[in-house]
């Protein structure tokens, strides 16, 4: 028996990233006083709203954020419109660094709402449940038709690339 499956997504376009940037830093992480290296994007947000974003990292052409744990994903709910001028997005650790240097590929994707939502409903269902408070487990329902689990998605997508120098330790 042969079963079809379909689905739908809408790609919005994005602005193009002006530049990338890094720094060598303390963690924004409260509480952390580990170094990381902190991937900053320069970019104008555009004036409409309910715009929705993911990004995606790769160290010398391997992909970083494979999980979806590892993802960045917002919306541009509380900054529409706003120009991001060295905003940190990524948070590389120290020793994630093991070579004097490193090519840095970071990818800015439109996605939709429905992606957005379905993103999150992961995290909230894997990341932030598990407690004797918890409901049961659940499917994530996702967009794609006759019961299949998972999201179909169709983004634009703007990238840069940055050689990052390993710094070492701060005193």
């Amino acid at each position: 028996m042969v079963k079809f499956y379909t689905a739908t997504d809408t790609m919005h376009t994005i602005a193009p990233l002006d530049s990338i940037s890094y720094e060598y830093k303390k963690s924004d992480i409260p509480f952390n006083d580990d170094h990381v290296y902190g991937i900053n994007i320069y970019v104008q947000e555009p004036p409409e709203p309910n715009q929705y974003y993911q990004w995606e990292m790769y160290f010398d052409g391997v992909h970083q954020t494979d999980t979806v744990n590892t993802k960045r994903f917002e919306s541009d709910e509380i900054v529409n419109g706003t120009y991001f001028k060295g905003w940190t997005v990524f948070e590389i650790e120290e020793d994630k660094i093991d070579k004097e240097e490193v090519e840095v590929t970071l990818q800015m994707l439109s996605i939709s709402e429905k992606k957005f939502d379905f993103l999150l409903a992961i995290i909230l269902e894997t990341d932030f449940s598990g407690t004797m408070f918890s409901g049961p487990p659940s499917n994530i329902p996702g967009n794609v038709s006759n019961g299949a689990l998972g999201f179909f998605s169709a983004s634009a997508v703007t990238e840069k690339t940055i050689l990052i120098k390993k710094v070492g330790k701060v005193p």
